[in-house]
Formats: C-alpha cells, structure tokens, sequence
C-alpha cells in the first residue's frame, strides 16, 4: 500500500509523474497538489455538477509556474495515452486563461480559522487538488479549498 504525500505545486518534477490506465501517481505515492494563492475565481454549475473556474494570472509568478506544471502534465499524459486529452485549461475570446476544477461530495471549504464553512465568501483562496484519470478523461478536483485573509 503506498502513502498519500501532498506536495505544493513549485516543488513537483514532472519526470516524477507516473501514469497507469487508471491513476496517476508522483513517485510512485498517490498525491494531493497543493497550488498558489487564487484572488478571482468563479462558481459554477453545470449539469448538476459544481465546479470552480479559477482565473490565472499570468502577471503572477506563481500562475505561471502552476499553469507549465499543468501544461507538462497534460503533454506526459497525451504521451501516454497516444493521443490529445482534452485540457483543463481554458482561454476565453481574450486569451485569458482560467483552470476548470471539479467539486466532489467530499471537497470540504475551510475559513482562515480553519473551521469548517459552507460557502465561500473572500477572493483570497488555496486549494488542494487531486487529480482523477482514466484513459478517457482526466480532471482537477478540489479536495480542500482554504479561504484566506
């Protein structure tokens, strides 16, 4: 059985991704990424599914860095399964880029107390993300969202 490790995102190495048919793992452990600091961000939902569409700001360093770690991911898993997956990352009519992420029955938002809350109120927030795979698909869901000061 192997661990389950979180990682922040600047710290990850995509040579350290490994991809199967049903999973994804970082060295060899399943993983939780933690990611930058988002200040805008939108909820969303679509076909009875909630999700959040976070805004990238590629003026921040930190985006930048987040947004090459999800470019490289997805060319690795493109790679794997021999064929184009359809990203994650959206650019509207301004090329502006934003990321799509899932909510799940168990994604749990947390105040900057660390108490559990039911909705989100600051444009300040970190996320903790899992990735979900298959061959058919692959997403971004969020497992924690903190929302900060």
């Amino acid at each position: 059985m192997d661990s389950l490790c979180i990682y922040k995102y600047k710290n990850l190495n995509i040579n350290k991704f490994n991809i199967s048919d049903t999973d994804i793992k970082y060295n060899n452990n399943s993983f939780y990424i933690q990611g930058p600091i988002f200040t805008n961000y939108q909820i969303i939902n679509c076909n009875d599914k909630k999700y959040i569409e976070i805004n990238i700001k590629e003026s921040k360093l930190s985006h930048l860095k987040f947004i090459t770690l999800i470019d490289a991911l997805e060319i690795k898993i493109n790679n794997y399964i021999n064929k184009n997956i359809k990203t994650q990352i959206i650019t509207n009519i301004q090329n502006k880029k934003s990321l799509k992420v899932k909510f799940n029955n168990s994604t749990i938002f947390f105040n900057s107390n660390k108490e559990i809350i039911n909705n989100l109120y600051s444009n300040k927030i970190s996320i903790l993300f899992k990735l979900e795979f298959n061959k058919l698909y692959y997403s971004w869901v969020a497992i924690q969202i903190l929302q900060l000061n």
